[in-house]
């Protein structure tokens, strides 16, 4: 069976093994962000869906088979399941209890201000290369390509187009993995035990 001819809903459940595979793993990996450096578990997180992504742009093609899909699919789910988890806790892990709500604030407006700009930028250029490879699927050839089916002429541009947006987000989680290897140690694994959360009297030696 191959990509080409499934319904929206068979497409759609193409993302199901990453789904469940990130349910499956969040516990242990939460349990593991605890006693590990972050670094370790959200890097390997992270070139997971660098791997993932490339991988999906090398092999998207109307007529590839659909188990070729899901191995990069399958390690995107281990990818969430170890990347998500150690940021956010890096977000406000070591910082003093009068500065937590701060740090999670400005973590999830940056979180989704990254994840709007990425969107845009993966539309923009999936548009570009379907201006390119097909400019009657873009908008500029007749009415009759602007809804319903897609024309099977207009397939490989398209599957062309998707699969050389996925390299923009792969190229800026580069980027984003140099980023968590610089990761400090959290403070319980710096002096050898869990204790409570340093405060601003303790982190001045107070």
């Amino acid at each position: 069976m191959c990509l080409d001819g499934l319904s929206p809903t068979q497409a759609a459940l193409l993302l199901a093994p990453m789904t469940v595979i990130n349910v499956l793993l969040a516990p242990p990996v939460g349990r593991l962000t605890d006693r590990t450096h972050l670094r370790y578990v959200a890097g390997t997180g992270l070139l997971c869906i660098i791997v993932a992504l490339v991988r999906l742009a090398a092999v998207l093609d109307p007529d590839v088979p659909i188990w070729q899909l899901l191995l990069p699919i399958a390690l995107l789910g281990v990818a969430n399941s170890m990347m998500w988890a150690p940021i956010s806790s890096t977000a406000t892990r070591n910082l003093p209890m009068t500065h937590a709500g701060a740090g999670s604030g400005i973590y999830n407006t940056s979180r989704q201000i990254g994840g709007l700009l990425g969107s845009a930028a993966i539309t923009a250029v999936m548009q570009t290369r379907l201006a390119a490879l097909a400019p009657a699927a873009s908008g500029g050839g007749s009415p009759e390509t602007g809804s319903g089916p897609l024309p099977p002429a207009l397939h490989a541009a398209y599957s062309t187009a998707m699969s050389q947006s996925l390299l923009v987000p792969a190229a800026v989680l580069v980027v984003g993995l140099a980023a968590v290897l610089c990761f400090a140690a959290p403070t319980h694994l710096r002096t050898g035990q869990r204790g409570p959360r340093p405060t601003n009297d303790t982190l001045a030696g107070r």
